[in-house]
């Protein structure tokens, strides 16, 4: 079998398939690989088909049970912070502990708090590409490192900037159109 190191799955494309699903615990278990999940909340809101966060929780904990997933983040809610929360403390209360999501209209501020629920943090707003992006985004993940005095590991939602993946202190980052963060 091919080994892979790392792999990200969004829930927005293997949730219905119990094939997918069965295949990615097989590849945690044997492959020693480090399978990240993502909730899928960007690609969902943008087909229009909202995940269902009991459904999600099922999942991970699926997974869990199978000697599957490294990490998963958490299901966050596009432009509303206070749903955001809402749903990670949720998520602990059900006994996962997903990555939280650092979302764009919450301050740099929080992420001293959310790093109290797990050292990685997920930061939203990678995919964007408007004027004055990068400034912003470079500004963001410096912040958080400093907020956090080092000790957040800091995933990046949808950043691809190449070299500037090698400049900022991050842990890691994904992106389904790599070549986008190219623009």
């Amino acid at each position: 079998m091919i080994s892979f190191p790392n792999i990200l799955c969004s829930y927005a494309y293997s949730c219905k398939s119990k094939s997918l699903t069965s295949f990615l615990c097989k590849i945690a278990r044997e492959a020693k690989t480090k399978l990240l999940i993502d909730s899928g909340a960007y690609t969902a809101y943008k087909i229009g088909k909202p995940v269902d966060l009991d459904e999600y929780i099922d999942f991970i904990k699926l997974l869990d049970d199978n000697g599957g997933a490294w990490n998963t983040i958490q299901l966050d809610v596009l432009g509303k912070q206070g749903e955001t929360l809402k749903n990670l403390d949720y998520m602990y209360s059900k006994g996962v502990s997903p990555m939280p999501v650092l979302t764009v209209d919450m301050k740099s501020e929080k992420s001293i708090d959310l790093v109290e629920y797990n050292n990685y943090i997920c930061l939203g707003g990678g995919q964007r590409t408007w004027g004055g992006a990068k400034q912003w985004q470079w500004k963001r993940v410096t912040e958080v490192d400093r907020f956090t005095k080092g000790k957040a590991k800091s995933h990046y939602l949808a950043f691809v900037r190449i070299p500037d993946l090698y400049k900022l202190p991050l842990y890691s980052s994904d992106c389904s159109t790599w070549l986008a963060g190219q623009q």
